[in-house]
């Protein structure tokens, strides 16, 4: 290459570059949050990046949810965009350096474009409380549906339905995406919050679903007295899932001042005595076979001291006013309702909810039992349906001698009738109870005295 050429080519080259890195402006394709500053001095530069940013830290978005609207600015937050620091450093761009270092720069920049960054602040206390708002405007509980209780059977009280609320977690997200980047969506994140019980599966729990009784033929006057007295407060009882209750809690004090009429209870050793309140153990028995059968978790049960006439052995459950409770818990998903009724032939317990799994049974098994100790007693036949004459006496009911026995909760396939499973549920050990007989109450001619000693039943 001729000396003239090659003196043209530097010239060329020192003349372009000179007039390049010597530009009074920003350098092309430099931006910053998005802004193109190329074609700004720097101080005209600084001032549209300013207006830029205010415009954005003013700029009004909205959130909705059905029909309703919020607004709210990053303002509104104590949003700043500090832009000295960035505004320098874009500037610095091709314009620091020795001449080598700043064309390096400028040619760079050609294929490379810079976006740099001002960080938007806020005050995020603001966020919460402004969201915490929101959550407050759009919450609805959800209502469950009721049921109660006729005379007869339960009802749909009323209908169910759904609530709401705001996902607090999201729609924070969606308030600093439209504050960082103007991107987010304007609809709220609004959840549905379903009942705990809705119309259907209250509707559900209407079924019958345990019919369970237990016999009360053998009990006079104040034995039966006592026993509905004491299966009473349950008639028409509502329990709601997770609820527990308490036999003792909900029936009170068996004493006279509340009631009760004296009757015949068990007291340990083979023994009876008179006592208020004599024959609610079969209200609990009772109670404890329907519940059982309900699928519903017994929490306490106590056995008698004697085998029962009303029930198999280990299918009882005694209780005092002070050592002897039975609890149970519903922990089903559904709530049950109780029905209660006592009469000459039977106390009842019927539980409507919604089906369990499996039908349940109760069984009675005898470990080991002893016949030599059975006692004896009597039912006055005032109908004189069996006896007529007080020396004349008819079996009623054997005695069930002194026993170990085990008491089991059989499931059965409610399709196929197959057992499922077999569960034990107590291990007891009873003293003998009493043959029972009937008794005539008229004398004969002779004068034969009237005896109509009463059956001695907790």
């Amino acid at each position: 290459m001729g000396l003239a050429l090659l003196a043209g080519v530097v010239y060329t080259g020192s003349s372009w570059l000179i007039s390049t890195v010597n530009n009074s402006t920003y350098c092309s394709n430099i931006y910053i949050n998005g802004i193109d500053v190329s074609p700004y001095s720097k101080e005209e530069g600084s001032q549209y990046v300013r207006d830029q940013i205010d415009a954005r830290l003013n700029a009004v978005h909205t959130l909705s949810w059905q029909g309703s609207t919020w607004s709210f600015t990053a303002a509104d937050f104590g949003g700043t965009i500090e832009t000295d620091a960035v505004m320098e450093r874009a500037w610095n761009i091709g314009h620091v350096g020795n001449i080598f270092d700043r064309s390096a720069s400028i040619r760079s920049l050609k294929n490379n474009p810079i976006s740099l960054t001002a960080p938007l602040n806020y005050d995020e206390s603001r966020i919460d409380a402004f969201v915490e708002d929101l959550y407050n405007q759009l919450y609805i509980a959800p209502v469950s549906a009721t049921v109660a209780a006729d005379m007869n059977n339960p009802f749909l009280a009323s209908q169910s339905s759904e609530g709401q609320e705001l996902d607090v977690e999201t729609a924070k997200a969606q308030i600093i995406s439209l504050l960082e980047t103007g991107e987010g969506g304007e609809v709220l994140p609004v959840l549905t919050l379903e009942p705990a019980l809705s119309t259907d599966e209250a509707m559900s729990t209407l079924e019958l679903i345990v019919d369970y009784r237990t016999d009360t033929t053998a009990r006079g006057y104040n034995g039966r007295f006592n026993v509905r007295k004491a299966l009473t407060p349950f008639n028409g009882m509502v329990v709601q899932p997770g609820e527990e209750v308490s036999f003792n809690a909900v029936v009170g004090p068996r004493t006279k001042e509340r009631g009760w009429q004296p009757g015949t209870e068990y007291i340990g050793g083979g023994k009876t005595q008179e006592g208020y309140g004599g024959g609610v153990c079969q209200a609990s028995t009772t109670l404890y076979g329907a519940l059982l059968q309900a699928g519903m978790t017994i929490m306490e049960r106590s056995a008698h001291s004697m085998t029962v006439a009303y029930v198999d052995p280990s299918i009882d459950a005694a209780v005092t006013d002070t050592n002897k409770d039975l609890r149970f818990r519903n922990d089903t998903a559904y709530p049950i309702t109780l029905y209660t009724e006592v009469t000459k032939e039977y106390a009842r317990v019927r539980v409507y909810g919604v089906r369990p799994a499996y039908r349940y049974e109760l069984e009675s098994s005898i470990v080991s039992k002893d016949s030599t100790a059975v006692r004896v007693s009597y039912i006055a036949d005032s109908e004189g349906a069996h006896c007529y004459y007080t020396d004349e006496t008819a079996l009623y009911k054997e005695g069930i001698p002194a026993c170990v026995s085990d008491g089991w909760l059989v499931a059965y396939d409610w399709d196929t009738g197959e057992v499922v499973e077999r569960k034990q549920l107590s291990h007891d050990e009873y003293e003998s109870g009493y043959d029972i007989y009937w008794r005539g109450i008229h004398p004969r001619g002779d004068g034969s005295a009237t005896d109509g000693t009463s059956v001695p039943q907790a």
